[in-house]
């Protein structure tokens, strides 16, 4: 099961929350008006919080998400994400892409009611436009769906970390700067440890340090 983190109000309602399954989630329990300001402001909270543990050298005790790990770094996206994110979309994008006859699938450029592109709704998915069809699910669930939210986080994140900062990492390395890493490796620390004055089939404790 993987860490979550979520952020509440002083009602404890829960606002958004973050896992290692899925970039965030929002909470539909406050009226639109008042709920989005409120998440607003944990977003931007959010943001700087991740600003100062990876200024100041912190760790955070859960794992942030590929995709907003991405985000953070403004790293395009790939198919493989979606993955991280939904599951059964992506196994059903990459049915459509490794399959012929999409047209008898009935579907068209909409996804929760949304268009995907200008007049979606009239626009049949079939083999000619398959590729930009799953182009433009991906951009929706990872990006459109999440636009406001992730901008609010970017914001807050970039009130105490310069981009410039950044350039340098790709998303695993930011995601070990953010939280260290999940397990010692001690198979890797013997490939890449040199031992002196130590013999494998030594039988006897040797003093290493004095």
């Amino acid at each position: 099961m993987g860490s979550s983190m979520n952020f509440s109000d002083s009602s404890g309602q829960v606002l958004f929350w973050l896992t290692a399954d899925t970039a965030f989630a929002r909470d539909d329990s406050h009226p639109g008006a008042v709920r989005w300001r409120l998440a607003e402001e944990m977003y931007v909270f959010f943001g700087k919080l991740l600003g100062k543990v990876l200024l100041e050298g912190l760790l955070l005790n859960v794992r942030l998400s590929i995709p907003l790990l991405k985000h953070l770094l403004g790293t395009p996206f790939k198919l493989s994400d979606m993955h991280l994110l939904n599951e059964t979309v992506y196994s059903s994008l990459m049915w459509i892409l490794q399959n012929d006859n999409t047209n008898s699938l009935g579907l068209n450029f909409t996804v929760e009611g949304t268009e995907l592109i200008p007049s979606g709704a009239d626009v049949t998915l079939h083999d000619g436009n398959k590729h930009l069809y799953v182009a433009k699910v991906v951009q929706y669930y990872l990006f459109d769906s999440v636009r406001t939210e992730i901008a609010s986080i970017l914001e807050g994140f970039r009130s105490v970390i310069n981009d410039s900062m950044l350039h340098v990492f790709d998303f695993k390395e930011l995601d070990l700067l953010l939280t260290g890493l999940p397990h010692i490796d001690v198979v890797d620390w013997e490939a890449h440890t040199e031992l002196r004055f130590y013999e494998q089939n030594m039988t006897h404790e040797v003093q290493l340090i004095s």
